[in-house]
């Protein structure tokens, strides 16, 4: 598993649809780092990289995320955290 992704807990087959339960993550979404202002841009490419990283991991493991968003990109306090600099 990638330090860079969620654990999966629970999936199922819906009227045909296929969904993922996942953990509900205790920390920063980027959309609350985008929100708290201009960040330095060693951070920006940080950030980046770890989620590019996330998706090549998925991606390899025919994982295809269809909600890439500022809101569903989170960093779990208990192992990263993003610097807020404003």
């Amino acid at each position: 598993m990638s330090p860079d992704c969620i654990e999966s807990i629970a999936e199922s087959l819906t009227n045909g649809a296929l969904y993922y339960v996942m953990p509900r993550v205790q920390g920063m979404s980027l959309r609350d780092r985008l929100d708290a202002g201009l960040m330095p841009v060693d951070d920006a490419v940080r950030i980046a990289q770890d989620v590019a990283s996330a998706l090549d991991y998925a991606h390899r493991h025919d994982v295809v995320h269809r909600d890439i968003k500022p809101e569903t990109s989170c960093y779990r306090t208990a192992t990263r955290s993003w610097p807020i600099s404003a």
